[in-house]
């Protein structure tokens, strides 16, 4: 994987209107960088063009596209109702396959602490029909994983989790960041944006309007100007940091 991941100029349009206008990206090798942005500022379009599954301008540069690998997670992939957990992250393993085969032992091995890790030890005979919508998600967080890519681009992994299932995923990400792998994520989730992103992108209406590292780029006034809010911060005794909406001039 090359050390660092640069996209420059991508943009998206749909006839002659832009959806995400002409912005740069570039992350290192094994770093978080987080998109936040309201509902239709861009953000799933953009990593859609990044994946390559959407129509975009954009151009990867000479070194990170020589032995660059990606894995996309879409916000909502679809479900094939009636194979099992295990046939599912087989076929997950296709991309790093010249021709259809059984899984290697490095491979079992690498399934093995992916599945204890995020608590699926035991799924894998079950039916992803009969999953729960936070189980799917972790099948699916998992799944991307276990491909083997390089650079891993997730849309809203932290949806439909509970705290506890979110702070697990969260580790799990944490530990293949450490591993090596970069990550672009999308994600509504401010508390878990804040706690793991090494750099933050913030996007309205298709434009960049912040982008850095986490101390100078994330806090209150960024994220006003970004949903149109006031924003309060609050750090616990433990060092967690809250960002949540002011209340002042709301009615509720």
């Amino acid at each position: 994987m090359p050390s660092k991941i640069e996209v420059k100029n991508i943009s998206v349009k749909v006839g002659e209107c832009f959806i995400v206008e002409p912005v740069d990206i570039s992350l290192n090798k094994a770093e978080f960088c987080f998109l936040l942005g309201p509902n239709g500022s861009g953000k799933s379009s953009l990593l859609k063009a990044i994946a390559g599954i959407r129509q975009a301008n954009l151009t990867v540069s000479q070194e990170s596209s020589s032995s660059l690998s990606k894995a996309f997670l879409p916000q909502e992939p679809e479900k094939p109702q009636n194979i099992t957990v295990r046939d599912y992250f087989h076929f997950s393993r296709y991309p790093q396959m010249s021709s259809y085969r059984e899984l290697s032992p490095k491979e079992f091995e690498l399934l093995e602490e992916i599945l204890n890790d995020l608590k699926l030890k035991g799924f894998e005979e079950r039916k992803l029909g009969g999953l729960s919508g936070g189980e799917w998600k972790k099948v699916c967080i998992a799944s991307v994983i276990f491909q083997g890519a390089d650079l891993i681009i997730l849309d809203e992994p932290f949806q439909a989790l509970d705290q506890v299932v979110k702070a697990e995923v969260a580790k799990f990400l944490n530990k293949w960041r450490k591993l090596g792998r970069s990550f672009l994520i999308a994600s509504h989730d401010l508390f878990w944006s804040y706690h793991l992103c090494d750099k933050v992108i913030f996007l309205k209406r298709g434009h960049l309007l912040f982008e850095g590292g986490k101390s100078d780029t994330f806090h209150e006034e960024t994220l006003a100007q970004t949903f149109d809010i006031p924003f309060n911060k609050t750090i616990a005794e433990d060092g967690s940091v809250y960002f949540s909406p002011s209340l002042k001039g709301i009615d509720v």
